[in-house]
């Protein structure tokens, strides 16, 4: 029996802070022969950005999750971490403001 090939995301988008994948790649990886079809079955998860039909990666994995005979040919669940700038700056602030509690904590035991 021929191993079938596993499918990899080339292509994700970045919208709204959250990782979407693109719903021709989602199709094959979950053994879909039409998009229609994967449309017809789950038309609330499907969104279009940029005139690109998308999935949200969070929504794709919970359906693989369930697809035993997908989930054996991915291999494994991808998960995308997406770092900002903002999520950046609000760590440093939180790591500063800690610091600083423990200086003012360390000065008073003195």
């Amino acid at each position: 029996m021929a191993k079938k090939k596993q499918i990899k995301f080339t292509t994700k988008i970045f919208h709204d802070n959250k990782v979407y994948l693109k719903l021709s790649d989602v199709t094959k990886a979950l053994n879909y022969h039409n998009q229609q079809d994967f449309i017809n079955d789950y038309p609330q998860l499907i969104k279009r950005i940029s005139g690109i039909q998308c999935i949200n990666e969070f929504d794709y994995n919970n359906l693989l999750s369930t697809n035993n005979e997908a989930l054996s040919r991915q291999g494994q669940i991808e998960i995308t971490k997406v770092e900002t700038l903002r999520s950046e700056i609000n760590s440093m602030i939180n790591i500063k403001s800690l610091e600083l509690a423990c200086s003012c904590a360390n000065n008073y035991l003195r």
